[in-house]
């Protein structure tokens, strides 16, 4: 099977970004929506990276009160 990502994490990252915003050129989002249905660790990657933006997103839309944030001090030992 062709190898239709390589690079750098931030060319990657801005690809997939790409991809799910539908940003992407007509016939590379084609071949890559081809790649997913043929390739089960890419379509799991995929859905995984997707739900780790949705929750930044989430996260960052509704952050947690204050008094509720933990905040771990590892030099305190």
């Amino acid at each position: 099977m062709m190898k239709l990502l390589t690079g750098t994490h931030a060319e990657v990252r801005a690809f997939l970004i790409d991809y799910l915003e539908g940003a992407l050129p007509v016939l590379k989002r084609w071949q890559f929506g081809l790649h997913l249905l043929m390739c089960p660790s890419c379509a799991a990657y995929l859905r995984r990276y997707n739900s780790s933006v949705t929750l930044a997103h989430d996260y960052l839309d509704n952050p947690p009160p204050p008094e509720q944030v933990k905040i771990l001090d590892l030099t305190s030992h």
